[in-house]
């Protein structure tokens, strides 16, 4: 038996912090929090932190909460990041590196710079002379970081409200130094079914689709499955649930930085072996298959009078057995029973077993 419950499957992750929940297997990539007052602009976030650190140590408090130091891909959101972050603290740092080593006389302009997302830089906005290597004269060589700033504040010779890049060295420039910015990719993952119920040994696939945030368009790219707990559910590399035992859990699907979580019930098989184990003149031993991960049992007896079954009991424990008294001599009754597990106050049941007729002495 199978259920998948609708709820209404669209679920926006931009991401709340996960770093205090007890979930270790949720990734550290996962790990976003993005300020409220932060822009948003075109499916991206971006927040200005004005402290003086170095750039390894802007880079890593971006990572640390999901995100990076920013990328431009072209003058538009250049722009755009400029007007929100212009009067917040500049120079910042922005995710450019050169660590092969800037030479200050035969200097090299865009071949050896990277971008922290690893994609590659179609669109650089150097002030006039940058980068040059000439905010440090110390050594013939240094590893070199791109920032932000107003024309002026990044080595050129106007005061203009013009933004531009400069490289500064990440420790002798750092005076100069006035911020950093993060920027955040946010996806929204739309997920078929936002809770899933499997009996224990099937197995079943997530359906999802990864969507920009900013128009709403699909995205194709590798999402990652992480379960809670293999001992209840585990799950491949392409969605593929298999329920392991009874009990709850919960599936994380991660894109990049965004992520969100569906439930996962596994409900108890059907049970198995009812059987009358012993049988007096007022009473019934009842015994049963028990299984792991159950929580407990519901014993049902047939009411003539109602002309249906009715619940007699729950077995709060997993021993698989149970003695219904107060019957009658000499009479036949007849019993089935299901295991369940618990969420709360809940209980989730499994399948009946066989319909089990046995008489009093």
């Amino acid at each position: 038996m199978k259920k998948k419950l609708w709820f209404g499957a669209f679920v926006i992750i931009f991401v709340l912090f996960l770093g205090f929940i007890s979930d270790k297997d949720v990734s550290a990539a996962s790990k976003a929090s993005i300020p409220e007052d932060a822009l948003l602009y075109n499916g991206h976030y971006y927040y200005h932190y004005a402290e003086t650190v170095t750039w390894d140590e802007a880079e890593a408090k971006c990572e640390e909460i999901g995100g990076h130091l920013v990328t431009f891909s072209n003058k538009e959101e250049e722009d755009a990041v400029w007007n929100y972050i212009e009067y917040k603290g500049t120079p910042a740092w922005i995710g450019l590196y050169n660590t092969g080593g800037i030479d200050r006389v035969y200097y090299k302009v865009d071949y050896d710079w990277k971008a922290v997302n690893g994609e590659k830089i179609k669109y650089t906005n150097w002030a006039l002379g940058q980068p040059d290597g000439t905010y440090y004269f110390f050594t013939d060589t240094f590893d070199a970081y791109a920032v932000i700033g107003r024309y002026d504040e990044v080595g050129g010779f106007i005061d203009s409200p013009t933004p531009s890049w400069g490289d500064f060295d990440s420790v002798a420039c750092l005076d100069n130094v006035k911020g950093y910015i993060c920027e955040w990719d946010v996806y929204v993952i739309e997920t078929e079914f936002p809770i899933m119920e499997l009996t224990a040994g099937g197995s079943d696939k997530i359906g999802y689709t990864v969507y920009d945030a900013a128009g709403m368009e699909k995205v194709k790219g590798k999402v990652s499955f992480k379960s809670s707990s293999k001992k209840i559910a585990k799950v491949n590399s392409s969605g593929t649930i298999t329920a392991v035992k009874p009990g709850t859990c919960k599936i994380s699907l991660t894109y990049k930085n965004s992520v969100t979580k569906i439930q996962i019930r596994v409900l108890p098989k059907k049970t198995t072996g009812l059987k009358a184990s012993k049988k007096t003149n007022n009473s019934i031993t009842l015994k049963w298959d028990t299984q792991d991960g159950s929580a407990g049992y519901q014993i049902y007896m047939y009411d003539k009078k109602k002309k249906k079954f009715v619940l007699y009991k729950n077995v709060e424990n997993n021993k698989g057995t149970a003695i219904v008294l107060g019957l009658d001599g000499k009479t036949e009754y007849t019993f089935k029973v299901r295991a369940y597990i618990k969420k709360g106050k809940k209980k989730y049941t499994g399948e009946f077993s066989k319909e089990l007729s046995v008489s009093t002495k």
